[in-house]
Order: structure tokens, then sequence, then C-alpha cells
């Protein structure tokens, strides 16, 4: 068996040998500097995407408080104009209810001055029909006397 023949191991070990090394040295001077080479771009451009994040993180936050402020400035404005709004509506309705309260009170008082003169006249009325018939009454006593 070829494998066992110990003449053999010699040429094998020394070409192993000779295998490794330029593997080794492949590997060493060709393939692990490619490597670092990649890793450091790729270490650079994580750094640097890392900034830009850090970056971009720190521009949101600054218009996140910029639009707060915005929208608290707005509010605050928005309730100011609406009180205005409110106060201005109520003095209007105000002045509104004071001149239809004004109005009702010229218009009772016309009703009031109507009904005055209905009663006046209704009551000049009943006095001339009161008279009427009491006249009437004793027109028929005295007719009624006479005969008999």
């Amino acid at each position: 068996m070829p494998q066992l023949d110990i003449s053999l191991y010699i040429p094998q070990l020394f070409w192993l040998c000779i295998f490794f090394v330029l593997l080794f040295l492949g590997i060493y001077f060709v393939i692990e500097p490619r490597f670092q080479k990649i890793f450091q771009k790729r270490s650079l451009e994580i750094d640097e995407k890392l900034k830009e994040i850090e970056f971009l993180k720190k521009e949101t936050d600054r218009l996140k408080d910029q639009a707060q402020l915005a929208e608290d400035q707005f509010q605050e404005r928005l309730k100011k104009i609406i009180q205005e709004t409110m106060a201005k509506t109520n003095t209007e309705i105000q002045a509104l209810k004071e001149n239809h309260h004004k109005k009702l009170l010229q218009e009772l008082a016309l009703f009031d001055e109507a009904i005055a003169k209905n009663q006046d006249k209704t009551l000049k009325l009943l006095q001339e029909k009161e008279a009427e018939f009491v006249d009437q009454i004793f027109a028929k006593l005295l007719s009624s006397k006479k005969k008999g």
C-alpha cells in the first residue's frame, strides 16, 4: 500500500509545506489586504451613515420642536380669535335682544293703547245700548200702565 510507504512521506511533507507556505503567503499578502480594504470601506461607510443618521435625528428633533412651537402658537392665536369672536357675538346678541325687547315693549304699548281705545268704545257702546234698553223698558212699562 502506497499510503504506508515511509519513503514517500518526505516528498509529501516537502510539497505540503511548500503548498501551505504559498497558500499562507497568498492569503497574507493578497486576500487579507483585500479583505482589510473592504472592511475599512465598510467601516468608513458605516461611520458616515451613523453620523448622517445622528445629524438627521438632530434635525428631525429640531423640526419637531419648531412644529410643536408653531402648533402651540397657532392654538393660542386660535383661542384668542375664538374668544374675540365669542365676545363680539355675545355683544351683538345682547344688542339684538335689547332691540327686540324695546320693539316688543313698543308693540305691547300700542296693543295696550288699542285695547284701551276698544274698551272705551265698548263702554260707550254698552252705555248707549244700556240707555236704549232702559228707554225701551220705560217705554214698555209706560205703555203697559197706559193700557191697564
